[in-house]
């Protein structure tokens, strides 16, 4: 990606990029084991976490690979305009209908 195109005209690209947002979200569920979660869209401060933590798993042997995302910015790519979703623990705090 980055032979292509250059990590700070990506930048500039990917400042100007929406990321889609899924319309139910965000929500609270609890889950079969009593454990109660939050479930939103992502955004572009997650996009870097969720990618080392998808390095993270493959490079120990847990069953991700990230071959097709060798860079960041490969992922933010990648990911730029397709649905993505976080799922966190929930907190105390209420979760608010958008």
């Amino acid at each position: 990606m980055e032979k292509v195109i250059p990590s700070d005209e990506f930048n500039v690209f990917y400042n100007d990029v929406e990321l889609p947002t899924v319309k139910f979200l965000p929500q609270r569920y609890v889950l079969e084991t009593g454990l109660m979660v939050d479930m939103r869209s992502a955004t572009k401060d997650d996009i870097p976490r969720l990618y080392d933590l998808m390095k993270c798993v493959s490079d120990t042997g847990q069953g991700f690979g990230v071959d097709e995302f060798p860079t960041l910015n490969a992922f933010r790519s990648m990911t730029s305009d397709a649905y993505v979703v976080v799922t966190e623990e929930a907190c105390s705090r209420k979760v608010r209908n958008v």
